[in-house]
């Protein structure tokens, strides 16, 4: 039992490692460039049109318009995303902010959930890895997740308020969750 427990908190440990090695090389490299100047800098259009919507989105919550005037001269058009990225932006601000969000509020919540989402997507990945390979397999797989460089990392840095975010971590949880399923012995089963 004592191993066991032992075990268990060195696992623990490892993973929480893993979760802050992530967080630290989504938010240091980036975070003097994203709150710069007293306002927050977001790193590409995609995060700028998102954050608009947001911002739209919070002063008439929890309606969101389908409608963008900015978005196309000189007439505008139709909100060409879905909206559950800007809803979890919003409702997250909206929470924090006690029902009435500041617009600052609105852009930090918006510049840290990709990095935070990111950050957490070393767990399913040991997960994972653990129920296939095994303990030491589920460590260097959440290990590896958490530094890879390439587009897991680009779409989770800080200050990239882009639904990407969402869908990398969202990946990962539907494999976990698939792969637990399948293995999962029907009730009525008999085995081989």
């Amino acid at each position: 039992m004592e191993h066991q427990t032992s075990s268990r908190a060195t696992t623990a440990l490892a993973l929480a490692a893993c979760v802050a090695i992530a967080v630290a090389l989504r938010v240091l490299p980036a975070y003097s460039v994203v709150f710069a100047h007293g306002f927050v800098n977001f790193q590409e259009p995609d995060a700028w049109f998102h954050v608009r919507t947001v911002h739209n989105l919070l002063a008439h919550f929890p309606y969101r318009s389908g409608f963008d005037p900015y978005a196309l001269f000189p007439g505008g058009q139709n909100i060409p995303t879905a909206p559950v990225w800007d809803y979890l932006l919003a409702s997250v601000a909206w929470l924090l902010g006690g029902g009435a969000p500041s617009t600052a509020l609105a852009g930090r919540v918006a510049a840290w959930l990709p990095a935070i989402l990111g950050a957490l997507c070393p767990i399913p990945a040991f997960f994972l890895a653990r129920r296939f390979f095994g303990g030491m397999a589920g460590a260097f797989a959440a290990l590896w997740v958490a530094v890879a460089s390439g587009d897991l990392l680009w779409i989770t840095h800080l200050g990239l308020a882009d639904h990407h975010a969402a869908e990398g971590l969202l990946a990962f949880l539907t494999l976990a969750w698939m792969c637990a399923a399948v293995d999962e012995r029907s009730p009525g089963a008999t085995a081989p």
